[in-house]
């Protein structure tokens, strides 16, 4: 049956009369070497739908570019469309394969005044002292948000603190015939936070220990402080600490500071720790006679460490069959030890402690166990029965522990003036 194209949709089809057929109409005979000719069916796509070739079913499609404004403040997209253009390109490549919590860290330089500019002037600092590995540190310093952090005593932070060292050049410290690179410094101080344990190091030969030990610190909690009290010793040689406190610190730099490859020490040791360690000692003398746990605690309440607060360092110590015949005593001093340790562990705090002649960074860990960062690059997990015996003093936050006072007998304090942790039982410097 001939289907009509024009046939009404609404009727139902009557049945056919009989009726003559129409005749139909005679094929053509093609010619030779034609093509035949085309009915309006064969060429009706809706027949047969056109489709491009399949491509390969494992192939990525083509990813949209991400949009670097997605999620900005109102404030930051102000910021970020003020960018020069080469500099909105630099920024766009920091958000590249970012994590959320990253791509917020990243964000907030457009908080900070001038701050995107700020940040590549450091990068562009490095970049031409040609320092690789502070280079690869900065950016994660940013996106894991302790280059933003505030982190002093006056609410800057470690990008803040940096500031000066980009302007490249010598210090030139009053009266000093040294001085320092602070594109050098610059990269110093940079792998210093981004990885204390490796680089905030004592080297051998010296009693910079008590010294390294507060950087370690400061570098860890308090990164922006760290800078700039490192910075303060660079360009002036000395730094007063706590000025409005009787018992505030002067710092000064004991000698020369030389290019850490003739000295064997870090730009950051010869200033800081080189300077906290020759104060610290000897107190009141500070003839570098080493640490103890009496000159330890005082310097940082001197106006050293929590960007500024005072008298929050208390020290105790565990005397050895020398110093106290009793054994019952030296028992509760090493229970009172082990309590303190733990008591500023729950508080995420790790313990200044003199262990055989060397001060170490100590928390406890899983399994009444001990980990020490040891100052030379290395970490050192014991039982705690065994810190205990290598244990002389504790220096400690004195708001979350409270040992007893007879605990606290300076007379038992023995200097810290070794190199790197070393096993043994002697409770201290002999």
């Amino acid at each position: 049956m001939k289907v009509s194209d024009n046939a009404g949709p609404t009727a139902a089809p009557a049945p056919e009369p009989a009726a003559a057929a129409t005749p139909a109409t005679p094929e053509r005979e093609t010619p030779a070497g034609n093509t035949p000719a085309v009915t309006p069916f064969r060429a009706d796509r809706f027949e047969r739908p056109a489709r491009p070739p399949l491509g390969d079913p494992n192939a990525t499609p083509p990813q949209r570019a991400p949009d670097a404004t997605a999620a900005m403040s109102l404030t930051q997209r102000t910021a970020y469309d003020a960018l020069t253009p080469d500099l909105r390109t630099r920024y766009d490549g920091l958000l590249k394969d970012t994590r959320p919590a990253e791509a917020t860290n990243v964000r907030a330089l457009l908080d900070q005044p001038n701050g995107v500019r700020r940040y590549f002037d450091v990068e562009d600092a490095l970049r031409g002292s040609n320092q690789a590995e502070a280079l690869g540190n900065l950016p994660s310093l940013l996106k894991q948000g302790t280059l933003l952090k505030p982190s002093t005593a006056d609410n800057r932070n470690l990008l803040d603190a940096l500031g000066p060292l980009v302007q490249g050049g010598v210090t030139k410290p009053l009266g000093q015939s040294w001085g320092v690179d602070r594109h050098a410094l610059l990269g110093q101080i940079v792998n210093d936070v981004a990885d204390p344990v490796k680089n905030v190091i004592q080297s051998a030969g010296n009693k910079d220990c008590a010294g390294i030990a507060a950087g370690y610190m400061l570098a860890t909690t308090q990164p922006g402080t760290y800078a700039q009290k490192n910075i303060a010793l660079a360009e002036m040689g000395f730094l007063i600490e706590g000025h409005l406190s009787p018992d505030g610190n002067h710092l000064s730099v004991p000698k020369p500071v030389q290019d850490p490859a003739i000295a064997g020490e870090s730009l950051t040791q010869q200033l800081l720790g080189a300077a906290f360690s020759q104060y610290a000692s000897g107190m009141p003398g500070h003839d570098h006679d080493g640490v103890t746990g009496a000159g330890m605690a005082n310097t940082l309440n001197g106006g050293f460490y929590r960007a500024g607060q005072f008298n929050s360092f208390d020290r105790m110590y565990v005397p050895d069959a020398q110093q106290e015949a009793d054994p019952q005593v030296r028992a509760q001093a090493r229970d009172a030890a082990a309590q303190v340790l733990r008591e500023q562990g729950a508080r995420g705090e790790e313990t200044f402690a003199n262990v055989n002649g060397h001060w170490v960074m100590a928390k406890p860990v899983d399994g009444d166990m001990v980990q020490m960062v040891d100052l030379s690059g290395q970490r050192h997990t014991v039982p705690m029965s065994q810190f205990l015996d290598e244990l002389n003093s504790l220096v400690f936050d004195k708001g979350g522990s409270q040992p007893p006072a007879w605990t606290q007998n300076d007379a038992w304090g023995k200097p810290g003036i070794g190199t790197g942790y070393k096993p043994g039982t002697s409770g201290g410097q002999n």
